[in-house]
């Protein structure tokens, strides 16, 4: 995770479109390889500022719905799967 906290420092901007907020999400997911519980995702892309929380919320909706992304749930953790 330290890594993706590097990454967010060096980024300058918010992303602000829904379609560049859904291929992030999917190139974080490929790019980490493993299931990432729902709050560490969050972590990654909101609360560094990267992502607005509204963007967020409407891409995962969009992904989860459209099966690009799953959701599973492992001892009460939900974890997002590529």
């Amino acid at each position: 995770m330290e890594n993706y906290s590097k990454m967010s420092e060096l980024a300058s901007t918010e992303l602000k479109d829904v379609q560049t907020v859904k291929i992030l999400i999917c190139y974080l997911l490929y790019r980490i390889n493993k299931p990432v519980d729902s709050e560490q995702l969050y972590d990654i892309a909101v609360t560094t500022e990267i992502i607005n929380y509204f963007f967020y919320q409407d891409a995962m909706d969009y992904l989860i719905k459209n099966n690009s992304i799953h959701l599973r749930t492992e001892k009460t953790i939900q974890k997002f799967i590529p």
